[in-house]
């Protein structure tokens, strides 16, 4: 895996160009590295989460959502998580 940072900007460029299985992909990399910062894997648990809802993965989106909760239940970003899945 690159550096938590340049994978999650490598997600969000996939994104934006409508590859959602390698965003998808690139953002699940970085949830799963311990060594990434708190900052970058809620943003990674938020843009996921996103993604899976404009997939219509909802059934996914809210297992991720659960976990983001789970992990940083005062983050700024679960609202709109929340918001976006639901």
């Amino acid at each position: 895996m690159l550096e938590p940072g340049l994978q999650y900007r490598l997600a969000r460029t996939f994104h934006k160009q409508g590859n959602f299985e390698n965003a998808a992909r690139s953002l699940e990399m970085i949830l799963a590295e311990p060594a990434a910062s708190v900052a970058i894997r809620e943003q990674a648990f938020s843009q996921l989460i996103t993604i899976l809802a404009e997939k219509g993965l909802m059934e996914a989106a809210q297992f991720r959502l659960r976990q983001f909760g789970e992990a940083f239940p005062r983050s700024a970003l679960l609202q709109r998580a929340r918001e976006i899945s639901s």
